[in-house]
């Protein structure tokens, strides 16, 4: 579909029902060092989920106040690097798929149709392969990031969000509906590992910005 038939950020659906379907993946977030800037808490954190067999942790270091390399492991396992750049595209790596460095922009690409003024901030989808194959974009907006699907059903499949249940100031969580994780096992741990690092790319940009 076109760019410019794709909606703008208040016209998308609601998270959907999860009723009737299997159970969403809410990581929630807990701050590992609990003196550093809650700025960097989705950098130096970890993601924990009831629902889902491996829990991951972000570790962020630093070179002259600003982020460097962020490390994504699972268990005592590297998953994935973000090699921050500053005048040049940032580096991705997937341990997985082998040593290749994927730069932002190859990995995602600018939809400049998107961009939004006012409240909105300005800022551009981003537009993705997942590891199953299907096209998906994050929508970054001036309060959280979500990941629909880039076609006309505009499915939900992932949002960094805060829960309303105890304790009372809420859990922060990173869901991911099912309709984000299908196929077998190893397909859909590809799928949350690639969702989980590029919202942290995402949403580093959407702090910096405010």
């Amino acid at each position: 579909m076109s760019t410019s038939a794709f909606p703008s950020k208040f016209d998308f659906p609601n998270p959907p029902d999860s009723s009737d379907s299997e159970p969403s993946i809410a990581f929630a977030l807990a701050r590992i060092n609990p003196l550093r800037p809650s700025g960097f808490t989705k950098l130096n954190g970890k993601y924990t989920s009831s629902s889902f067999p491996y829990s991951y942790t972000t570790k962020t270091e630093n070179e002259n106040w600003l982020p460097s390399l962020t490390t994504v492991r699972s268990d005592d396992s590297v998953v994935a690097r973000i090699h921050w750049k500053t005048l040049s595209p940032t580096l991705f790596h997937f341990v997985d798929s082998g040593p290749e460095m994927i730069p932002s922009n190859t990995l995602m690409k600018h939809d400049s149709g998107s961009k939004q003024s006012g409240f909105e901030k300005g800022f551009e989808d981003r537009i993705l392969t997942l590891p199953d194959g299907r096209q998906a974009r994050w929508v970054i907006g001036r309060i959280k990031c979500r990941l629909y699907t880039n076609s006309d059903a505009r499915t939900l499949l992932a949002e960094f969000h805060r829960t309303r249940k105890e304790p009372k100031e809420g859990t922060l969580v990173l869901q991911i509906f099912p309709e984000a994780i299908q196929g077998e096992a190893k397909q859909r741990k590809a799928v949350v590992e690639f969702i989980l690092v590029t919202y942290l790319y995402l949403e580093k940009i959407r702090i910096d910005s405010l």
